[in-house]
C-alpha cells in the first residue's frame, strides 16, 4: 500500500520571512529619507550641500549622510558641518535626532541656534553615541542639557563655542549630573559666571577646557 506524502506546508516559510525582512528594511530606509527631506523643508534657505536631498532618492546617497554601522543600509551618521543651516535645535531634534538608526550627528559651525532644551515629546535615537554641536549659537542654562537624557546611548557631547550659561554654583548644586551617562563633554568657550562676579563672557579663561564625566 502506497503511503501519501505529507504536503510541505512550511517550504515557503523561509522565502516569506526573507520577503518580509526586505520589505521592513525598505520601509525603514524610506522613513529615514522622509525625516531628512522634512528637515531640509524646515530650513528657511537650504544650503547647496543639500541640493541632492530629493524625494524618492536613496538617503544613503545624500551629501553628508552615511549608511553603515549597526544598521546596514540605514542612516547611521549625518555630518553637515560648516553649512549655513540657519536651524534651531528643536528642528534638529525633531527631524534628525529622531532617526532611530542614527549613531553620530555632527553640526559644527552650522548656524544652529536657540535653546539646547530637548523638545517635550520628541524622541532620540537609542544608538546615538556622538553629538557635535560646537561653534554655533545655542543659548540658555547648561542645565537644559538634561533633556538629552532622551538619548540614552550618548557618550560624547561637544557644545563648545556656544552661548550656554554655565555657573560654578550650578555645577556644585548638581547641574552636571545631567550628563552622568557621558564619557566626554566639552563645554569650553561658553558663557561662565558665578555669584561673586558679573555675568559675562569668560571665553579666554575657559577656552580649551575639556570636561570628562564618568558617572557623576
Amino acid at each position: 500500500m502506497q503511503t501519501k506524502k505529507k504536503p510541505h506546508h512550511f517550504s515557503l516559510l523561509p522565502l516569506l520571512l526573507s520577503f518580509l525582512s526586505l520589505h521592513a528594511a525598505a520601509v525603514a530606509v524610506a522613513k529615514d529619507g522622509r525625516s531628512l527631506i522634512s528637515f531640509k523643508a524646515a530650513l528657511p534657505n537650504p544650503p547647496p550641500l543639500l541640493s541632492n536631498w530629493l524625494p524618492n532618492k536613496d538617503p544613503c546617497s545624500f551629501n553628508g549622510v552615511k549608511c553603515q554601522g549597526l544598521a546596514a543600509n540605514r542612516v547611521s551618521a549625518v555630518d553637515l558641518s560648516f553649512s549655513p543651516l540657519s536651524a534651531n535645535f528643536h528642528t534638529v531634534a525633531k527631524f534628525l535626532l529622531s532617526i532611530d538608526s542614527l549613531e553620530s550627528l555632527t553640526l559644527q559651525s552650522a548656524n544652529v541656534s536657540r535653546s539646547i532644551a530637548f523638545p517635550p515629546g520628541s524622541k532620540c535615537s537609542s544608538v546615538l553615541t556622538n553629538l557635535d554641536l560646537s561653534t554655533n549659537s545655542l543659548s540658555g542654562p547648561v542645565s537644559d542639557v538634561s533633556g538629552l537624557a532622551a538619548c540614552p546611548g550618548l557618550k560624547s557631547l561637544n557644545l563648545s563655542g556656544n552661548a550656554l550659561d554655565f555657573s560654578l554654583k550650578e555645577k556644585w548644586n548638581g547641574g552636571l549630573k545631567i550628563v552622568a551617562g557621558l564619557e566626554s563633554l566639552d563645554l569650553s568657550w561658553n558663557d561662565m559666571f558665578d555669584e561673586f562676579s558679573r555675568r559675562g563672557r569668560c571665553r579666554r579663561w575657559i577656552s580649551g577646557a575639556l570636561f570628562f564625566i564618568n558617572g557623576l
